[in-house]
């Protein structure tokens, strides 16, 4: 009897010790996901990287320059841009078409051409030409492509090297293809620039969109890891609570077996 009760001891002990290791992991199981849990639920997006504007890009006369070299000495006629005629003329950029013309006579002075002065009559249908050009509805050029064209146009008659080439060849046309160079220019920047915005503003959706879903994907986590929080906490309160009734249980018993011994005790004191 005395080594079965030894053995029954000594699996009890084992017993305890292993549901008292399930206990603390269990409790400590819970504590690390209820911690978990709320800071998955607490997860916010973070800011993408702000759109960038295009960067800023200047019509580049240095193209137009090396253009002129590679013309012979009798260039062949190059079209004007015909923008369409639907804007209705008013007297719109007189100012900076006067200021294009007074730098074509200038350089005409410069480059000692006996060529006429731009009569009010050839202003005026030139002012009318970049009015199309400029309010054409289907481009996006308006006011700025005018100061532009009035900076490049007259940088472009007043350079040096094209004094030069002029003052060289009086059949050299430089002033159409001037204004035509920049027109075609002005537009590729302008096309990049609507690119690159696009491309960013793209870019920036995808990426808050990425960062929506990601804290929705760790609040789901977060809820379930409280789920997996509270499962293991009410495990450890059912171990313990197997624990109390077992204690309980055993203090009866040993109040029983007492009781019983203490009964035949009486019992053979009255015999």
């Amino acid at each position: 009897m005395s080594m079965t009760s030894n053995t029954e001891q000594l699996f009890l002990k084992i017993f305890k010790f292993v549901v008292m290791v399930l206990m603390g992991l269990s409790l400590l199981g819970s504590i690390v996901a209820l911690v978990a849990g709320l800071w998955f639920l607490t997860a916010k997006p973070k800011e993408p990287e702000p759109v960038k504007s295009a960067p800023q890009k200047e019509v580049n006369i240095d193209e137009f320059l090396n253009q002129l070299d590679k013309q012979k000495e009798a260039p062949k006629e190059e079209k004007k841009v015909e923008p369409p005629k639907e804007a209705p003329l008013t007297f719109k950029y007189l100012d900076e078409s006067r200021k294009i013309v007074a730098c074509l006579n200038e350089s005409n002075k410069k480059s000692n051409l006996n060529l006429p002065l731009f009569s009010e009559e050839a202003t005026e249908d030139f002012r009318s030409n970049i009015e199309r050009i400029a309010d054409a509805p289907r481009y996006d050029r308006g006011q700025p492509y005018v100061t532009d064209a009035t900076r490049v146009v007259c940088a472009i008659l007043l350079h040096e090297k094209v004094i030069s080439l002029r003052s060289k060849n009086n059949e050299l046309r430089v002033f159409i293809p001037a204004v035509n160079f920049h027109i075609e220019k002005w537009d590729e920047i302008k096309a990049e620039a609507r690119k690159f915005e696009a491309a960013e503003k793209a870019r920036f959706e995808a990426e808050m969109n990425a960062e929506e879903l990601r804290v929705e994907i760790a609040k789901k986590t977060g809820l379930n890891i409280l789920i997996g929080a509270g499962a293991a906490f009410a495990l450890f309160m059912a171990i313990a609570l197997y624990l109390i009734i077992a204690a309980m249980e055993s203090h009866l018993r040993s109040i029983s077996r007492s009781l019983k011994i203490s009964r035949s005790e009486n019992e053979l004191k009255i015999d």
